[in-house]
């Protein structure tokens, strides 16, 4: 879907925590960027910024990157449940794209803990809702891994060890699908 500002191209007028102001034909645009994309840009400086408009009732946000990779990534984290455009801004500042989807590809929940403003749950989801992107693009990963981070994620739901490797047994496919198959069968259960 495309947005209806998709991209701003000018001059950075001002540089501030957490935002900045872009000026275009005499207009000046405040974007909510990452700190990687304030680490880069300069004051007096053109810049071109790969935007998210962000719709709620109590207003709009304009969020900007530096590239349409990190854009996206954005955008998927905003899909996982939990996660609004503050909390994925936050995470896309304090963690590269690259890491954050080895990461993910990984199942490393530890490693997604420790960004900002994700407990356990949210980063079981994470991993539960990205891997299934990444698979759905072919980044399908190797078989033998697929089951460690369906546990894995388990485990980062809450979930004792023993009880998540009960509803794992003889659960296959992708992450995503064993996952949802031991949820289900821990549901039934209870």
């Amino acid at each position: 879907m495309i947005t209806p500002i998709a991209r701003i191209e000018g001059t950075v007028a001002d540089i501030g925590p957490g935002g900045i102001v872009v000026m275009v034909g005499g207009v000046g645009y405040g974007l909510q960027v990452p700190a990687t994309a304030i680490a880069r840009l300069r004051i007096g400086q053109p810049a071109l910024l790969h935007t998210h408009l962000a719709l709620r009732e109590d207003g709009a946000a304009l969020y900007g990157f530096i590239t349409t990779e990190e854009r996206g990534l954005f955008e998927t984290l905003i899909g996982v449940a939990g996660i609004g455009p503050r909390g994925a801004l936050a995470m896309l500042s304090a963690i590269s794209p690259r890491d954050l989807l080895a990461a993910v590809a990984a199942g490393d929940v530890t490693t997604l803990r420790r960004l900002p403003g994700v407990g356990p749950k949210t980063a079981g989801r994470i991993v539960l809702e990205l891997r299934g992107t990444l698979e759905a693009q072919g980044d399908v990963l190797p078989p033998s891994s697929l089951q460690d981070d369906a546990l894995a994620a388990l485990l980062a739901l809450g979930y004792a060890p023993a009880e998540a490797m009960r509803a794992l047994e003889g659960v296959d496919g992708p992450t995503e699908e064993r996952i949802r198959g031991a949820l289900q069968r821990i549901g039934g259960g209870r």
